[in-house]
């Protein structure tokens, strides 16, 4: 599909991930600059879209630093892990909602690529991120994600960027397809769920 493109070949080996500026300001201001030598564009939305991909990313990093300094894990929650601490009783879809972004809290298989806000961690998910923000300045419409509710939280299975990117825009709600992991409490377990416990098993 076309809004998968960004415009122009983005370099992987463009933004290095290691490196950690001293300011947002200098962060995008390295991207805008790579942005530069790889992409001849002009549009409004490429320039908006580097700024929020740098901003994001900045923010992740960030939060890598902070989680090292606290003990606390920014990682996203491991649907694995979380299933584990309950007995799922049934599935089954509940069709197409509108979910709110701030209840989105894990990953069924990518809790590697994106922190607890949906900052990005990665710089392979670049391309992609940066072409699902330009469409969505531009107005199109890009499909529902997928998603797993478990009790009161959301787990997603297609559709990470675009979540990123939501939260990115700002927006509260999101359009996903559901299927409902029904659960009842383990009687030798506490219903809460270990956030530390959830985080670390994505091994990231």
């Amino acid at each position: 599909m076309a809004y998968w493109q960004a415009q122009g070949q983005i370099d992987n080996k463009g933004m290095n991930e290691t490196m950690l500026p001293t300011s947002f300001s200098a962060f995008s201001a390295q991207s805008n600059e790579v942005a530069e030598r790889r992409l001849n564009y002009n549009s409004w939305e490429m320039q908006r879209t580097w700024q929020l991909y740098a901003k994001r990313r900045y923010q992740g990093q960030l939060g890598r630093i902070w989680g090292v300094i606290t003990g606390r894990s920014q990682r996203l929650d491991d649907l694995s892990a979380a299933a584990s601490v309950h007995m799922t009783s049934a599935r089954h879809t509940i069709g197409l909602q509108a979910v709110p972004l701030d209840r989105i809290r894990g990953s069924e298989n990518r809790c590697h690529d994106f922190d607890r806000d949906f900052n990005p961690l990665s710089s392979h998910t670049r391309d992609r991120w940066l072409s699902i923000a330009t469409a969505r300045l531009r107005g199109a419409s890009l499909p529902a994600i997928d998603l797993i509710q478990l009790g009161d939280d959301y787990f997603v299975r297609d559709g990470h960027h675009r979540v990123s990117v939501a939260r990115a825009l700002g927006e509260a709600y999101i359009d996903a397809h559901v299927i409902v992991w029904e659960i009842d409490p383990r009687p030798d377990q506490a219903p809460a769920i270990d956030d530390r416990r959830l985080a670390s098993a994505c091994h990231c």
